[in-house]
């Protein structure tokens, strides 16, 4: 037993035959059209999840008479532009009891705001589509990147496994945590702002000046394979120049030269 789909409409088959010029309509197999139907309906039911199903139908009570016509054998058919026309419930109270169909501005505005060319309707679905896989590939672009900084000790793991630094060396730089989440969340805006110019702190700083001063090539491993969220080495460079030291060697050189001396097992003059 068909009825009409549109809210507040009494019409439906065993009450209203056809011999009283009421008839009911499928929606149409187009896409596109079909969907702008879906929309309207949506918008009269105030249901944002409304689907129809096979025996979906809306009465010739919702479509101007400028969208019908009669066949020769006497049916009321749809032009293939024919919408359904927004409406009041009021007005298909009405409309349903034999009133003359009719329309104002506002349900003409309303009307067009789901009347969109196939070209419109397409590109609105290829920008649809593709915001989605963009939004899915930063997903898992952000997950691999998580799991590589996921902490500090398996970023000097990395170092050690390729032999950039010794074992002395790994716990001089296994520094306290909150180096770990300086350094992620470097990381993170690096890869959701890029160009955007950090200032680092001074913690990340000292992590950046030991690192490249006991292997300049492990330096360079850790700032390719984590994205560039150490600073450049021209930047270390400029850190160098405007530090204020005097002349000669510093005490953190002469322990540094302590300690590779004796991890060498040679001693030094």
């Amino acid at each position: 037993m068909p009825s009409c789909v549109m809210r507040h409409c009494r019409n439906y088959t065993s009450k209203t035959s056809k011999s009283l010029g009421i008839t009911y309509h499928a929606f149409p197999a187009n896409e596109l059209r079909c969907n702008q139907w879906i929309n309207i309906v949506r918008r009269q039911r105030r249901e944002e999840d409304w689907r129809p199903n096979t025996s979906s139908r809306i009465c010739s009570v919702h479509f101007n008479i400028a969208d019908k016509y009669t066949s020769k054998k006497g049916l009321t058919l749809l032009k293939k532009t024919a919408f359904p026309v927004l409406e009041e419930p009021s007005q298909c109270v009405s409309r349903s009891a034999g009133a003359s169909p009719s329309i104002d501005h506002e349900n003409i505005s309303d009307l067009e705001a789901f009347l969109e060319t196939p070209r419109k309707w397409h590109l609105k679905m290829y920008s649809k589509k593709k915001l989605i896989k963009n939004n899915k590939n930063l997903s898992k672009r952000n997950k691999r990147l998580e799991k590589k900084v996921r902490s500090m000790k398996n970023i000097l793991k990395h170092l050690k496994k390729r032999e950039y630094v010794s074992d002395e060396q790994f716990n001089e730089l296994n520094v306290k945590p909150v180096v770990y989440n300086i350094f992620t969340r470097i990381v993170r805006q690096k890869k959701s702002k890029k160009g955007l110019r950090l200032k680092y702190p001074p913690a990340m700083r000292k992590f950046a000046l030991t690192l490249n001063f006991y292997s300049p090539a492990a330096y360079k491993y850790v700032r390719q394979v984590f994205h560039t969220a150490l600073p450049h080495p021209r930047v270390l460079s400029k850190w160098y120049e405007n530090s204020s030291v005097l002349p000669g060697f510093t005490s953190q050189a002469f322990d540094t030269l302590k300690k590779k001396s004796e991890l060498s097992g040679k001693r030094l003059l």
